[in-house]
C-alpha cells in the first residue's frame, strides 16, 4: 500500500509595511540620504566646485568684453562650467 500525502502550499506572508504608497516612498529615500554620508559630501564638493570655479573662472583675468564674436551668453557659459564637474560629483553620489 502507498499512501499519497499532499502538501499543502505555504501560506503567504504577511506584510508587515503595508502597501507602497508615494509617501513611504519619500519617506524611505530620505532616509537613506540622510543616512549616507557620502552623500552629504558629494553635496558639498558639487557647491563647492560651481561656487569655485565660477568665481575662479570668472575672476580669472581680462575682464569679458561683449562685442559681435563674444555674446554675453558666453560670459555665462564660462561662468557655470563648475556645474559640468559637478554632475560628475553628483552622479557618483546616487546609491544603488
Amino acid at each position: 500500500m502507498s499512501a499519497v500525502t499532499q502538501t499543502r502550499p505555504a501560506p503567504a506572508p504577511d506584510t508587515v509595511a503595508g502597501p507602497v504608497t508615494q509617501v513611504r516612498v519619500v519617506r524611505a529615500e530620505w532616509t537613506k540620504l540622510r543616512g549616507l554620508r557620502s552623500t552629504w559630501w558629494c553635496a558639498l564638493i558639487a557647491v563647492v566646485l560651481i561656487v569655485g570655479l565660477g568665481a575662479a573662472i570668472a575672476g580669472s583675468g581680462a575682464p569679458y568684453k561683449i562685442s559681435a564674436g563674444n555674446s554675453a551668453a558666453g560670459g555665462v557659459t564660462l561662468s557655470l562650467v563648475g556645474i559640468l564637474f559637478a554632475q560628475l560629483v553628483l552622479g557618483t553620489a546616487v546609491p544603488p
